[in-house]
């Protein structure tokens, strides 16, 4: 996988091109983004992306365990997330050759980089689901 970013200060002048090998393939894909924000999101912005990576932070699980996880997730939806994270690089799967087959999960290098930035969004997202009580006055 490779990322270029050339930009200038302003944010109209920033491009993102990013090549990625696909592990089932030599095909190359050039994708090109107009933002920071627009390339990040696009790796993570699945309907459960964020989540699974959350609950792959620091842990390997089996697909039986995210389905527990996250049940609001049809299995073929998470199966479809799953694929893509990986398809980005951000997890890898283990399949076990054994029966019934085992299948495990487990965030790549870059996938542990979003850290900080799923930290981030955990802190932001109990501020705003669950904010402290705030002293009414009167006016």
């Amino acid at each position: 996988m490779i990322i270029t970013v050339p930009f200038k200060i302003s944010r109209i002048h920033f491009l993102v091109t990013y090549f990625q090998k696909y592990s089932k393939g030599e095909n190359i894909v050039e994708r090109h983004f107009h933002c920071p924000v627009e390339a990040a999101f696009s790796l993570i912005g699945g309907k459960y992306k964020a989540i699974i990576l959350w609950h792959l932070l620091g842990q390997t699980l089996r697909f039986s365990e995210l389905q527990r996880l996250i049940p609001q997730a049809a299995p073929k939806m998470l199966t479809q997330q799953l694929r893509e994270l990986e398809t980005d690089g951000l997890l890898i799967r283990t399949v076990y050759p054994v029966i019934p087959p085992k299948t495990e999960y487990r965030l790549s290098e870059l996938g542990e980089t979003l850290r900080p930035v799923l930290e981030s969004i955990c802190t932001w997202g109990r501020t705003y689901a669950y904010p402290t009580p705030t002293s009414k006055t009167n006016h």
